[in-house]
């Protein structure tokens, strides 16, 4: 159990705001996970645990989130494969709503290949079929204490689909960053960001 308090204070109003996290082992090794806001909010989230098959690693799980009355619920079930080189992961969001649903498919892949790295994020909205993001990263490991990133992301979700002949519509940002780890508690970074899209940042960003 983890129980968070903070206090906030604005336009000279002063709130009071509680969290509770519990955890809850379950037998053939599964867990339960429950969190509970004071600012009506309820998420519970079941995680079936790894299981091996044909010897290889998977997971599945499932959940939902909505206010205490069970209102703007939003289901969510999928699964996993890890390996020692390589995870994917699979999930479906289901947003239930008065009049109709809304239904997310997401997927995520790292890979991990000697020096290099490479993984992406893709967000499909099925009821627009509309793809809301596109992330990439490509790295590459120097050392074992030195490696360099390279990101190219969608900030939030987009709603409509990219046009590849416009790179400012596939991406809004690239991120490089090298990092260098002098010991177990100290590193060094650098990170440069380009903006490809200024449209989607406020414009103290540009």
């Amino acid at each position: 159990m983890k129980i968070k308090e903070s206090v906030s204070q604005k336009k000279g109003v002063t709130q009071l705001d509680d969290e509770v996290k519990l955890w809850f082992d379950l037998p053939n090794h599964g867990t339960l996970y429950t969190k509970v806001k004071s600012t009506d909010y309820i998420k519970v989230h079941y995680d079936h645990g790894l299981r091996s098959f044909n010897g290889r690693l998977f997971y599945l799980f499932g959940g939902f989130n909505s206010t205490k009355v069970l209102q703007n619920v939003n289901l969510r079930a999928g699964f996993g494969h890890v390996a020692d080189n390589h995870s994917t992961e699979n999930r479906l969001k289901i947003s239930l709503g008065a009049d109709d649903n809304q239904y997310h498919l997401y997927h995520k892949t790292y890979v991990a290949h000697k020096q290099a790295r490479f993984g992406f994020i893709t967000v499909v909205d099925l009821n627009r079929f509309v793809f809301q993001k596109n992330n990439l990263l490509f790295g590459w490991h120097f050392k074992d204490n030195t490696s360099a990133y390279l990101r190219a992301e969608v900030k939030g979700f987009r709603g409509h689909n990219p046009n590849f002949s416009r790179i400012d519509t596939v991406f809004d940002t690239l991120t490089a960053n090298l990092t260098h780890n002098i010991d177990n508690r100290s590193k060094t970074a650098l990170e440069v960001q380009y903006y490809i899209n200024k449209g989607n940042f406020p414009s103290s960003w540009k």
